[in-house]
């Protein structure tokens, strides 16, 4: 699902968060903005462990 954003040029990535009743990985999907990735990268680690506690 990220491949429309890598074709725009804009960093994304998808974080696993929950897992679903059928044991399937239940995820959230983060797109920064073009040429701020290591901003976008960080934000990006500070949800994942908000999120996960």
């Amino acid at each position: 699902f990220c491949t429309i954003w890598t074709y725009l040029g804009m960093p994304s990535i998808s974080l696993p968060i929950l897992e679903g009743s059928n044991k399937m990985p239940l995820g959230v999907q983060v797109v920064g903005e073009k040429f701020d990735d290591v901003r976008f990268l960080r934000s990006a680690n500070w949800l994942l462990k908000k999120l996960k506690k």
